[in-house]
């Protein structure tokens, strides 16, 4: 096998990649390591009522985050994966989960720091410093799109209009 230029393993981050769905009853999560030529199923039952999966990020090739949204309960929840979506677990902490809570973006900046951005009840940031074992939040005025991480930073387009958000962690 001939390695590309930059790569640190067998498979460049070019051929991962990984895709998320529902059945109204369970989430499904494909990934693939060659570049989609085929995909390795995870199936995992969630609360009652999941209607979309609404974002999902992978930090590195086995730590990863998703949020699903609920009609039951009317929210979101968001799970973890340490194993490359193999298994799935909930997020602990529901500060900013569950009925009337509803998230769109996740992101992390390394395995401590991440980010949830939420919409309602209020717009805001949820934030971890500590993997995720604690949650603080920060109230924000714009709607945002998405986010990517990019240098240390979480770069995010917003509006109204067209803006940018930049988040330094800390």
């Amino acid at each position: 096998m001939m390695r590309r230029a930059g790569e640190t393993g067998p498979r460049s981050r070019a051929e991962r990649g990984w895709l998320a769905g529902t059945d109204g009853k369970d989430l499904y999560v494909f990934r693939t390591i060659d570049g989609g030529i085929s995909w390795e199923e995870s199936r995992t039952a969630v609360p009652k009522g999941l209607i979309n999966v609404q974002d999902l990020f992978f930090l590195d090739q086995t730590r990863g985050w998703l949020i699903t949204w609920h009609v039951n309960d009317g929210g979101t929840y968001l799970f973890s994966t340490v194993n490359g979506g193999k298994s799935w677990a909930p997020e602990a902490n529901l500060s900013f989960q569950g009925k009337g809570n509803w998230a769109e973006i996740v992101r992390f900046i390394d395995e401590r720091r991440g980010f949830v951005f939420v919409e309602a009840p209020e717009r805001g940031l949820s934030y971890t410093t500590d993997g995720g074992a604690h949650w603080e939040k920060q109230a924000i005025r714009r709607f945002l799109g998405d986010c990517q991480v990019f240098e240390g930073d979480l770069l995010c387009s917003c509006g109204p209009g067209f803006g940018l958000l930049t988040v330094h962690p800390q």
